[in-house]
């Protein structure tokens, strides 16, 4: 896909068995209604990022929905589906309405350089978030990262300029990357409502320090919430 459609967007509905593969190549895809991009139904979705090429992502805040019952697509890249962003492009996401990209199943970001602005989170999943490669630049008023059930970082450059929490999730595996986090609340962050995560806190032993990350926050640390500076070792949770 490639080429400006000023007022319209991308809807994916392919049977529930079945894997759809998009290539952006230098889309600039915007609405005022709604989301640019939706994954109405499919099994899994992956999104291209064509090499050399900037494609762009923007809504409003003045999202029309059929009745008072509707709430989604709730996002500017919004999926029912496992959803995956791959390649060595470039994605901007300008999230007006609610969330930047938006998963109620599995998110993978494996590659490509993701810029992300968001009125609620940058990126959200119902279920996990992996981060496998990749150069994200997040901001976002409320979580940079968010993920119901669990965060994993393995690989990538994660910068978020501006959150009220950085990264959030039930669970948070930090294997590998260079995470830079700033946030007026917490850096990391594992809301008490979520189920408990016994190793919540724990550096691991006997494994190499490859994960760089840093957290600057407004707020002063409090001894129920977990703080990290400088480096951390793989495996921390």
């Amino acid at each position: 896909m490639s080429g400006t459609l000023g007022v319209g967007r991308i809807v994916v509905d392919a049977d529930s068995d079945e894997n759809v593969r998009l290539i952006l190549n230098g889309a600039d895809i915007a609405n005022s209604t709604t989301s640019p991009f939706v994954v109405d139904n499919a099994s899994e979705v992956m999104v291209v990022l064509a090499e050399g090429t900037t494609n762009t992502l923007s809504d409003t805040a003045g999202y029309v929905f059929a009745d008072a019952e509707t709430d989604e697509p709730d996002a500017a890249l919004f999926s029912t589906a496992d959803l995956t962003i791959a390649g060595t492009g470039t994605l901007v996401v300008d999230g007006n309405f609610n969330d930047g990209i938006a998963s109620k199943d599995g998110l993978v970001i494996a590659g490509g350089t993701i810029d992300i602005d968001a009125a609620d989170d940058a990126v959200h999943s119902n279920d996990t978030i992996t981060i496998t490669g990749g150069d994200s630049t997040l901001a976002s008023a409320d979580d940079a990262l968010h993920a119901d059930a669990n965060i994993v970082i393995d690989a990538g450059t994660i910068t978020v300029t501006d959150s009220y929490e950085g990264i959030e999730s039930a669970i948070i595996t930090i294997n590998d990357g260079d995470i830079d986090i700033t946030s007026s609340d917490d850096g990391l962050m594992r809301p008490l409502a979520m189920p408990p995560a016994p190793r919540w806190g724990v550096l691991e032993p006997n494994r190499p320090a490859r994960a760089s990350t840093s957290c600057t926050s407004t707020e002063a640390p409090s001894a129920s919430t977990p703080r990290v500076t400088g480096s951390t070792p793989t495996g921390w949770r």
